[in-house]
């Protein structure tokens, strides 16, 4: 029965109901999802960055070496 069921809960294969918990609970989830991914995209530029600056630093000791 419909409730015994939590938000957010629907078994596989069986359409979610159209009732405004339903949609707050997709849109939190979707925001949490959106939080997360904005934080992981942060942590990554700032390695990329990290590792431009090791490459650029070894790049130099290379180029000193030639000389």
């Amino acid at each position: 029965p419909m409730s015994d069921r939590q938000v957010g809960m629907t078994p596989r294969g069986e359409p979610m109901p159209q009732t405004l918990e339903e949609w707050r609970h997709l849109a939190s989830l979707e925001e949490a999802t959106m939080r997360r991914m904005v934080k992981e995209i942060g942590d990554l530029k700032s390695k990329v960055a990290s590792l431009s600056q090791k490459v650029a630093s070894q790049q130099i000791k290379l180029d000193r070496g030639n000389l």
